[in-house]
């Protein structure tokens, strides 16, 4: 059962073990939904770090990829390319993130590298090279074919 948490607007996800109610507090965070309190056009008019919203236009792509496709996202999957993201974007300084984030083709590039070295383009993979090879995939958006590389080597 969910009940919000008015001192800070997040819902809170109350087990019962054994019939007891345990305190488990459990934060939605929009993972499945591609939702967070983040969108790219406020990250990009704000000050600071722009990882959070390069997390969330990548989680949203990869959303939008499965969708177009018609298949269920593996979410767990998902995750752990996002998680993969963060982590290559830790590694590279702050005024480099900021021109990636200023920058399509260097955002592509980066969810690319992401995608593929999360290991995210072996999911699903016989499906989607079927769907490449009986050219069902010719009226996905642009951007998407970035995605679509990956399952073409």
């Amino acid at each position: 059962m969910a009940v919000c948490d008015s001192s800070t607007d997040v819902p809170v996800f109350r087990a019962k073990e054994n019939g007891l109610p345990i305190g488990l507090r459990l934060p939605y965070s929009g993972l499945l939904y591609g939702g967070g309190r983040h969108s790219l056009r406020e990250s990009m008019t704000g000050s600071g770090d722009c990882t959070q919203a390069l997390r969330d236009d990548f989680r949203r792509h990869l959303k939008g990829f499965y969708a177009h496709l018609k298949l269920a996202p593996p979410y767990d999957s998902i995750e752990k390319a996002i998680a993969h993201l963060a982590t290559l974007l830790k590694a590279i300084p702050l005024e480099e993130r900021e021109q990636i984030r200023a920058d399509s083709k260097k955002q592509w590039a980066l969810y690319s590298q992401a995608f593929v070295e999360s290991g995210l383009h072996q999911k699903h993979r016989g499906i989607i090279v079927g769907l490449i090879k009986s050219r069902q995939t010719a009226d996905l958006q642009d951007d998407y074919h970035h995605f679509l590389d990956a399952f073409r080597s």
